[in-house]
């Protein structure tokens, strides 16, 4: 129960983020910017799209914000 409401607060942090960045984010994926945010935080899939796709470091396993977002990019 409680593990299930932190994931919907995660999950409701993840739109109201991609919301608040408007029109920056415009031309990009919102399922796509979802995986980014699920695996470099708000902050680095903010600074995803503010750099254009630039910022783009890897977790420990080497996958990039970049091969998480064309993973799961539905357009």
């Amino acid at each position: 129960m409680v593990q299930q409401k932190v994931a919907d607060w995660h999950f409701t942090d993840i739109q109201d983020a991609i919301d608040a960045l408007g029109s920056e984010a415009e031309g990009y994926d919102r399922d796509g910017l979802k995986a980014v945010a699920h695996l470099g935080g708000v902050g680095g899939m903010k600074k995803y799209v503010r750099t254009k796709g630039e910022y783009n470091p890897s977790d420990e396993l080497g996958t990039s914000l970049q091969s998480y977002y064309d993973k799961f990019s539905t357009s």
